[in-house]
């Protein structure tokens, strides 16, 4: 049981590593406005409680108008172990600034433990996201803004 946990952190730790730099001082962290979370990276949730990786499930390099499913893989930060298989993660968006541009998505949990999720973002301009984690009597969330 503890191999498995050292090669599932180890992994995620590689993905995290070949994706994109973790936990860097960007957006919020660095100054007063939110994250830009490019796909691919890899953070820590606001009181670090999880670490997480989120990317477009295709091959876009950027979101665009419309359409845009996501493939998030969420860890526990505190020993590199996997979520509860009861453990919850919601998006939601929103267009600052406009009345009625918001969604929230539950995201659905694939077998191999990752989860999925499709954003829409029905107009070009900043949109705003905050992926929440539940996972027992844990949660955390992580914002970031989407320019499309």
């Amino acid at each position: 049981m503890m191999s498995a946990r050292i090669l599932f952190g180890i992994t995620l730790l590689a993905i995290g590593t070949a994706c994109g730099p973790m936990n860097q001082p960007v957006g919020r962290e660095a100054g007063n406005e939110l994250a830009s979370l490019r796909s691919g990276q890899t953070v820590l949730t606001r009181n670090k409680r999880f670490v997480l990786y989120l990317g477009l499930s295709d091959a876009k390099a950027r979101p665009v108008q419309w359409d845009n499913a996501y493939t998030i893989r969420v860890m526990r930060a505190d020993q590199f172990t996997p979520l509860s298989p009861a453990a919850t993660v919601t998006i939601h968006s929103d267009m600052p600034g406009m009345a009625g541009m918001d969604a929230t998505d539950l995201a659905t949990v694939n077998p191999d433990g990752s989860f999925s999720a499709t954003l829409i973002y029905s107009m070009p301009g900043l949109w705003s996201v905050k992926v929440t984690i539940q996972d027992g009597t844990e949660t955390d969330e992580y914002e970031f803004e989407e320019q499309i």
